[in-house]
């Protein structure tokens, strides 16, 4: 979008906040009014970002976004009708939706099993949706939008350096967890899986359109990345950016023998991962890695464990999306006197929860052959693969849907799947190969 669509967009951001903070539930009728008003003068790309900055806010934990959790609800319902009622939309390929359909038919089923079934047909629903949206709209927006790229990295830039100005002018606000840095989101751990996505779709960037951005724009926009990563200390987004550089190291000098270099890494960092402690204390980085907690595991090891000895009790098809939130809540006090506070933390073992061993294959099958299939048009593909496998080790943001970081992950495939020839050529529509 241009500078003074920028501005009104902006403009509107701030008017949803103001609304939803002292307004009540006057916000579930001037948003919808909103969107009404982009979709007729077919401001799509307006509309689509409008979104994920729902979704952004939503993260928070200030009183004043409360209303983001709820109005995300309604605004992907609303995309959804948009997509489905627009024929130049509906027109693409649906091929990453397709591509996970089987996984979501055995999330389906094993809600049989779910305790909690209206929550967990809720959720099962919103990240069917979710696949079939966020592609079907970025593939949309980056065949005939041709501003939509570069504006999506100017969100990117703009969420990091509100978050900066939050942590130094309002620090109470802006950070937590012992004075790191979590800006506009409800933890540093939340801001630190924001940095990885943002990364992804920056070096994405690069790779499709390296003229894009001016040189100032990338110094930037990596200066800013920087700083976040520093400040909020996660060390999730320290190791995936360096492991990134590593993998595209390695694919862009040893062809596919990257593969074998990359499988090697991951051995290797199990190793590391193992004796942590000890490698940490030989290099003296014991405060920014915060060893102690590494020494608890954080309360991962804990969390980790008892969800492999539930999985035991439904091996091969879990009980429906949303069971780990139902398991882990109903005992969050068993835990926390082991020293667990909250989820799983780890997205393998959320999904084996929720829908087995049959369930997790179908889903990691679906994730790796769209890659495989990426990796025809670039280089790029595999290094991206290894970096969100690595991340989501750590934390639970791919098995789930409405946050600001799936639909990141998606926008991005979306892209990587599309050939850079076709993609070049922004002003025509195009589907997906």
């Amino acid at each position: 979008m241009d500078l003074r669509r920028a501005f009104i967009f902006v403009l509107v951001v701030l008017f949803w906040i103001l609304i939803g903070a002292f307004g009540g539930p006057v916000i579930f009728l001037v948003a919808p009014v909103t969107w009404y008003l982009w979709l007729r003068k077919e401001n799509y790309e307006e509309l689509f970002i409008g979104f994920i900055v729902t979704l952004i806010l939503s993260d928070s934990l200030e009183p004043a976004l409360i209303f983001a959790g709820n109005l995300k609800t309604i605004y992907i319902l609303f995309l959804g009708l948009l997509v489905v009622s627009n024929r130049s939309i509906i027109g693409v390929k649906f091929q990453i939706f397709a591509s996970f359909l089987p996984y979501l038919l055995v999330a389906l089923l094993c809600l049989i099993w779910s305790p909690s079934m209206l929550p967990g047909i809720q959720k099962t629903v919103s990240y069917g949706l979710l696949l079939f949206i966020g592609p079907t709209l970025a593939n949309y927006l980056y065949g005939t939008r041709k501003t939509f790229l570069k504006s999506f990295n100017y969100l990117i830039g703009s969420v990091l350096l509100l978050s900066l100005i939050l942590y130094f002018i309002l620090p109470e606000v802006g950070s937590s967890h012992g004075f790191r840095m979590r800006g506009i989101f409800g933890n540093p751990n939340g801001l630190g899986l924001f940095i990885i996505v943002s990364f992804l779709f920056y070096q994405f960037t690069m790779w499709q359109r390296p003229s894009l951005l001016s040189r100032y724009e990338r110094y930037g926009l990596l200066t800013l990345l920087g700083l976040a990563s520093l400040y909020s200390g996660s060390r999730n987004a320290l190791l995936s950016i360096l492991l990134f550089y590593v993998f595209d190291f390695a694919f862009k000098n040893f062809k596919y023998l990257g593969m074998i270099v990359s499988i090697f890494i991951v051995i290797a960092l199990n190793f590391v991962t193992a004796n942590a402690v000890e490698i940490i204390h030989a290099l003296s980085l014991e405060e920014f890695f915060r060893v102690e907690t590494l020494a608890e595991g954080s309360g991962r090891l804990i969390a980790w464990r008892f969800a492999w000895e539930n999985i035991q009790e439904s091996f091969y098809l879990g009980r429906g999306i949303g069971f780990d939130e139902y398991l882990m809540r109903s005992n969050a006090f068993y835990l926390s006197k082991l020293g667990h506070e909250g989820g799983v933390h780890n997205t393998y073992l959320i999904i084996w929860l929720n829908t087995g061993i049959i369930g997790l294959l179908l889903f990691l099958g679906s994730l790796i052959y769209l890659f495989i299939k990426a990796s025809a048009n670039s280089l790029f593909a595999f290094p991206f693969l290894f970096t969100v496998l690595f991340s989501i080790s750590f934390e639970p943001w791919l098995a789930a849907s409405l946050n600001p970081y799936t639909i990141v992950f998606l926008i991005t495939l979306t892209g990587i799947l599309i050939p850079k020839s076709v993609f070049e050529n922004s002003n025509e529509e195009m589907e997906l190969s």
